[in-house]
């Protein structure tokens, strides 16, 4: 290879990402004096390629010998492999069969997930046997649960630990630059103080380097990047700037969340001094994997400054003492819900409608006006592009995704592409979802503090288990921008579990299954239930986009070919089409609850097209009918999870759990094993949270839960 850029005449884009802009968009700053080649179809370039390899003579080598490959022209150049995702996993692996066991019967331990936007951090705890004081750590890349079957990249050896000790729980951190070096380093658990063992990988050239697609940058062209970063202010865009904030947020983060996610006040000076730490550990990390200047050094500084002035304040509220009351937060797609558990045990934080439930939604009139939950429900009807929901369902997410592309036929409000990010357009101002969300979380913690009469400054927060690490770090920053101290992000059937497990008796030995069917996703989890304070998650599965919300628009389709079947218009040719389909969705919203406690209802509308009323009669079989193809996807899941699992309890949690087909369903797979309501399935998730956020105020250490691989309260 070589790291002289001019040396490449042409790219050809192969691949249906590679439609992406932004992805062409990068080439073209890499290789500017290069031709981009797309005249030929990307998805279909392999098969056409397959198709002239059988037919050409002579037939095409994979492998040229030395001689042919110093006479191909252009040259390979290497290239960063900034902004790209990993395609595999990388992790560890395990030779004992009660390390197996316990990373759900695989002996390839996962650190870094597939799809992790590169460069990326990670890390993760694991046992491992010591042998004459030494614990070696194997190290794979690749798709499969045998470690065996993937590549390994190379090892690494902690040494010094006691020999009287059989087992010793190992912290692994994984850091995968934008050069393909992979750092990694071990410590023992044991140790008072952690003392870091390190070793540095190269992924990009491990068996298989075709994993990436991608080759290692050397040294000169690392050199050259970084003096055109220098000249070329178009290589030092907003892209890569908020991509080295961000990582340098990873690192920020680290050092000071636990300050942060600590009950008591912690001194101005130590603070300081940490941040000061945490400050100059951040720019070293960037520094391996991008090549900085100083403008950029100066503005990475300038973003976690301001940060640490939101961790400052939020560490200054501690020091008032009467807020005490740790709350928990169901941060729900649709509605969400707040309780706590105060002297006379769990207590539900009503709003100011006296509900419970609180309407995820932001409306933002013209005058600037922002209101919230029913009150932006009602003003949504008259003006609806100032009406903002599904807020959840687009944080962290391209707008190109398949299902941000369906969703957003049926928004009112008006949306942007910015660098693949969706934007919402409103009175001439560009909103990311994440703010909207952090202006939503202000006013339930204001309702909170409202309703406790008390300052709320900590809350267990629970999130759907598929969140990417992106959309988990933009939650909290949510909260953190409310000003909430996040004690921890609860995964939704974590929480559920929780509640399950609170006042079950001793002694109690079951295998169960959480059928989580909330208003925006779909959420499963076999639990292994031993007690009222032991719970292992023996797995996880589920649906990001299909909920309770699905069903009304299934149910809003409906009703609008009905009515145009009847009256031979189109509802979409008239002005007023989106107020109508915003009536039309929370009528079918109504309609939807009562069908699941009577068989007939009603959605009626008055003068949706000129004079004309949409009447139309539901019953309960049609309405099935309609979302019955959701019910057989959800069933589908559930077989996959289960498989040779016996189960012994069906709990049901989500108020679409309450739909009586979905009971049918159920008791025709497991028969009649599905659990009695001790509580309302809307309130499972939130009494999950606030059980955990008091039993972390209160230092309760009496239970313990495992997830999946890890013990995550003890």
């Amino acid at each position: 290879s070589v790291s002289d850029v001019k040396g490449v005449g042409q790219v050809i884009l192969v691949g249906g990402s590679t439609r992406i802009p932004r992805i062409e968009k990068i080439v073209r700053l890499l290789l500017q004096n290069a031709e981009i080649k797309n005249t030929i179809d990307v998805e279909t370039v392999v098969a056409l390629g397959a198709a002239i390899q059988a037919n050409s003579k002579p037939p095409f080598t994979e492998h040229p010998d030395a001689s042919t490959l110093s006479s191909l022209e252009p040259p390979l150049v290497p290239v960063i492999a900034n902004g790209v995702s990993t395609p595999v996993a990388i992790g560890i692996h395990f030779t004992y069969d009660w390390q197996i066991q316990q990373n759900n019967q695989t002996n390839f331990g996962i650190v870094i997930p597939k799809g992790k936007e590169i460069p990326c951090f990670a890390e993760k705890n694991f046992w491992f046997p010591q042998d004459n004081g030494e614990a070696v750590i194997r190290i794979f890349q690749g798709d499969s649960n045998d470690a065996e079957k993937n590549d390994e990249v190379g090892p690494l050896v902690l040494d010094g630990i006691a020999r009287n000790k059989q087992h010793c729980q190992l912290k692994i951190q994984m850091y995968l630059s934008a050069n393909g070096e992979l750092k990694v380093r071990a410590t023992n658990m044991g140790w008072l103080k952690y003392d870091w063992k390190f070793t540095t990988l190269d992924i990009f050239q491990t068996r298989r380097s075709s994993h990436f697609l991608v080759h290692r940058s050397d040294p000169e062209y690392l050199n050259t990047f970084g003096s055109q970063l220098k000249t070329n202010p178009v290589l030092a865009d907003q892209h890569t700037r908020e991509s080295m904030t961000d990582l340098a947020k990873v690192y920020y983060q680290e050092k000071m969340d636990p300050l942060v996610s600590s009950l008591e006040f912690v001194s101005e000076k130590t603070f300081n001094e940490i941040h000061e730490k945490a400050l100059e550990e951040a720019i070293l990390e960037l520094r391996k994997a991008f090549p900085l200047t100083s403008e950029l050094i100066e503005s990475t500084l300038s973003d976690l400054v301001s940060l640490f002035r939101k961790y400052s304040q939020m560490n200054n509220r501690k020091k008032n003492k009467h807020s005490r009351n740790a709350i928990g937060i169901d941060l729900g797609t649709s509605y969400s819900y707040q309780a706590f558990v105060g002297q006379n045990g769990m207590e539900f934080i009503s709003n100011q409608v006296n509900a419970l439930n609180t309407p995820t939604c932001v409306n933002i009139d013209d005058d600037g006006e922002i209101t919230f939950g029913f009150t932006a429900q009602s003003k949504g009807i008259n003006i609806p592009e100032n009406f903002i929901f599904d807020i959840k369902r687009m944080l962290g997410r391209h707008i190109q995704n398949p299902q941000i592309s369906q969703l957003k036929r049926f928004w009112p409000f008006r949306i942007a592409d910015v660098q693949g990010s969706i934007y919402i357009n409103l009175h001439g101002k560009k909103y990311r979802p994440e703010e909207l969300m952090a202006l939503y979380v202000k006013h339930l913690i204001r309702n909170a503090s409202e309703f406790l009469n008390e300052d709320v400054i900590n809350a267990v927060v629970t999130i759907p288990t598929y969140f990417t690490p992106t959309q988990r770090h933009l939650t909290k920053e949510a909260f953190h921008d409310a000003g909430i101290n996040v004690l921890r992000l609860l995964n939704e059937p974590t929480a559920a579990a929780l509640a399950y497990i609170d006042g079950i008796p001793e002694g109690t030995n079951k295998t169960c299954l959480l059928f989580d069917l909330g208003g925006g996703t779909f959420d499963l989890a076999i639990l292994e239930v031993t007690g009222p304070t032991q719970v292992k998650i023996k797995a996880i599965d589920g649906d990001p986009f299909l909920g309770g919300s699905d069903f009304d628009t299934d149910l809003v389709k409906y009703c609008i070919q009905e009515f145009e079947k009847k009256y031979k218009v189109r509802l979409q040719d008239k002005a007023n089409y989106a107020t109508n389909l915003l009536r039309l969705k929370k009528q079918c919203e109504k309609v939807k609850k009562n069908l699941t406690i009577t068989n007939i209802e009603t959605v009626s509308l008055d003068a949706v097209y000129e004079n004309l009323n949409l009447v139309v009669r539901v019953d309960r079989g049609t309405f099935e009918k309609l979302i019955e193809d959701k019910l057989m996807k959800c069933m589908a899941i559930v077989n996959r999870i289960v498989e040779d699992v016996k189960i012994d309890e069906v709990v049901l949690v989500g108020g679409s759990s309450r739909i009586p087909r979905v009971k049918t369903l159920l008791k025709q797979k497991f028969g009649d094993i599905i659990s009695s309501e001790r509580f309302s399935t809307n309130e499972v998730v939130v009494r999950g949270a606030a059980l955990l956020a008091a039993r972390i105020q209160n230092n309760d250490t009496s239970f313990c839960i495992e997830e999946l691989d890890k013990k995550i309260i003890i």
